[in-house]
């Protein structure tokens, strides 16, 4: 009995031996490594991701503490928090540059991160642990924070526009009762499709009638501006729903007023 002691002895020591020495148990943490922060598209959640070691740089586990703030490159805090970390947030995860590396997982939902104006940004954190404390340190994230919607509004519909003649008068008069939207991606720079209905009120049954229209966005600047041209040979009284509007690089985050106006000769 007194053997099996001894080998169970020495059996158990080398397999601490050989945990400790991948870095499955703590010992002191002398530095911080191997930051960096993702999205999850498979869980649909955030990672920040850094690594522990000792004075000899072997890669080690800790329980701490992680103090962060994300801001998007538009100068807003769209995150601030505190997330605590176990040994079992640790593990090994494959780089293709860099290989195996031993790094805490820190998870952020992605619901608890506030909707922007911009995808891009910095991850500011701080890492804090029995005996150990380390300055902030950041890293950037490039695109993938959530984003705002796109809205998009109209001045009064339904709204009378006119058709002017090269002398100031009267072509055609069009009345737009109705717009729809749908933005065509989650970019930050979206495109986005209209759709137009309304009727026509007076003016010739020939050729298109035109209606010159602005996007602007909440601080009254223009996006885009152009000239709509609906039907073909409309007479007074025929409704029309027109689809070819689409406007492209539309920055999202923000809210946008459509403006309807006469089309000049």
């Amino acid at each position: 009995m007194g053997v099996n002691k001894i080998k169970l002895t020495i059996l158990l020591m080398l397999m601490i031996n050989s945990l400790g020495g991948c870095g499955m148990f703590s010992a002191d943490v002398d530095s911080m490594n191997m930051w960096s922060f993702q999205y999850n598209e498979g869980t649909e959640d955030y990672s920040l991701f850094f690594g522990l070691s000792d004075k000899n740089e072997k890669h080690v586990s800790a329980p701490c503490s992680v103090n962060i703030r994300i801001e998007n490159n538009d100068g807003n805090i769209v995150y601030e928090g505190t997330k605590k970390v176990e040994r079992r947030d640790f593990g090994i995860y494959t780089n293709k540059k860099k290989g195996e590396q031993y790094l805490a997982d820190v998870r952020i939902d992605a619901d608890e991160i506030e909707e922007g104006s911009s995808g891009a940004g910095t991850v500011y954190f701080t890492v804090t642990g029995k005996n150990f404390k380390f300055d902030e340190v950041n890293c950037e994230v490039i695109s993938g924070l959530p984003l705002k919607s796109i809205l998009i509004s109209t001045e009064g519909l339904p709204i009378t526009v006119h058709q002017k003649d090269w002398n100031g008068s009267i072509k055609s008069e069009l009345q737009i009762t109705d717009m729809d939207y749908k933005v065509e991606d989650n970019l930050e720079n979206a495109r986005v499709s209209f759709v137009l209905s309304g009727e026509k009120i007076s003016g010739e049954s020939s050729g298109y009638d035109i209606i010159d229209y602005k996007l602007c966005d909440d601080e009254g600047y223009v996006v885009d501006a152009g000239h709509l041209f609906i039907g073909n040979s409309l007479a007074p009284g025929d409704k029309f729903r027109d689809d070819s509007l689409v406007i492209y690089d539309v920055p999202v985050g923000k809210n946008y007023t459509m403006k309807f106006i006469d089309s000049e000769f």
